[in-house]
């Protein structure tokens, strides 16, 4: 572990920490290893350090919602904290390149996603314009994608969750964007309906399942749902059994109203399925620093990230673990993002992780 580069640690709040700071100094574990068998509370959650990446001379990866993308062939890629550039990364962390998507927009933003065959996807907000960034580095243009995607699907298509206002759509949360870039069909809601009061319930996150079918999960309610996005038939849904999550509707009015619980991301791995939750700090207290003007230190100081694993026919937790540093995934790949510090306390860049199931007791 680099002495100029130390880790500052998340503090688990639940029990076996450390593991993670142990993991960066035992080897390499296999990231490949399929997850053990697990009924409720019988494994734990391990993360394992894949790569740090600092900073470049000029610019900050400490933005809000930092995420990490891998591509077929190693390389990571992370959005600038200015939010208009893509910083790359070869397989160890060292620096390779920075790429500026062009937009004809004076404040326009980009979006990064994981798309078919192992390539990595700009998106650019407002025009809708998408890339696929090549071997080379260099942008690759794809056809428009009009609203922000949650996930590319393997056949290059895209779903997006989102509430889009027209007469047809409203109310849908979740749309199938195909590779024209055309809306092919809505879903993610038994009866379509868009109230402002009930956001939590009715805005989903979604991530691709095996079957080519999609995982969703209101931001506000412990459910787990599938659904068929030719269709647009809901398959499954699922209630999570939790002690802690609860049922909001809508965000939080102000800084002195305790933040709820909001499921930020979901993805499969090994027939489980993984989430994160932002939930308030277990120190939250009102009138705190809010999201007013946003740091990493008033983030964390006002949310803390949970980490569940969930048995999806039975909906039974079977591991969890929560953190008071941000931990962000952007599915349906399985990198943890957390922002890094120098030894010296300088914030420096992101360290990536690798989430895995361990049976307790075992190391």
């Amino acid at each position: 572990m680099s002495v100029e580069r130390t880790v500052k640690p998340l503090r688990y709040l639940l029990a076996g920490a450390g593991v993670a700071v142990l993991s960066l100094m035992c080897g390499s574990p296999d990231l490949n290893a399929q997850s053990p068998s697990c009924s409720p509370d019988s494994c734990e959650i391990v993360l394992n350090r894949v790569v740090g990446l600092p900073d470049v001379a000029g610019l900050s990866l400490h933005g809000p919602l930092a995420y990490v993308i891998r591509d077929g062939r190693g390389r990571f890629f992370a959005r600038a904290a200015n939010r208009r550039q893509v910083v790359v990364y070869d397989a160890s962390g060292k620096w390779l390149s920075t790429i500026d998507p062009p937009s004809t927009a004076p404040r326009s933003w980009i979006a990064l996603f994981a798309g078919p065959g192992g390539t990595v996807v700009v998106w650019t907000w407002p025009d809708g314009d998408s890339f696929a960034i090549d071997d080379r580095l260099a942008l690759v243009k794809r056809p428009p994608i009009p609203y922000q995607p949650n996930f590319i699907r393997d056949d290059g298509s895209a779903v997006v969750a989102m509430n889009i206002p027209t007469a047809s759509l409203a109310g849908f949360p979740l749309h199938l964007v195909d590779k024209g870039g055309n809306i092919g069909g809505s879903f993610g809601s038994d009866t379509p309906e868009y109230r402002s009061d009930l956001r939590l319930l009715i805005e989903r996150v979604a991530a691709p399942a095996r079957d080519d079918s999609v995982w969703a999960m209101p931001r506000g309610r412990y459910s787990l749902e599938r659904w068929n996005a030719q269709t647009g038939k809901l398959i499954s849904r699922t209630a999570i059994h939790s002690n802690w999550f609860k049922e909001s509707r809508t965000y939080p009015a102000d800084e002195f109203t305790r933040p709820a619980p909001i499921v930020q991301s979901l993805w499969e791995k090994d027939g489980l399925i993984w989430v994160i939750v932002r939930d308030a700090d277990q120190k939250w207290r009102a009138g705190g620093p809010g999201e007013a003007a946003w740091t990493v230190a008033r983030m964390n100081a006002t949310y803390d990230w949970v980490v569940e694993v969930i048995e999806p026919r039975s909906g039974d937790v079977v591991a969890s673990r929560r953190f008071d540093g941000s931990v962000v995934a952007n599915p349906p790949q399985d990198l943890l993002a957390s922002y890094a510090q120098t030894q010296a306390g300088v914030a420096n860049g992101l360290d990536v992780f690798v989430p895995q199931l361990r049976q307790k007791g075992k190391s």
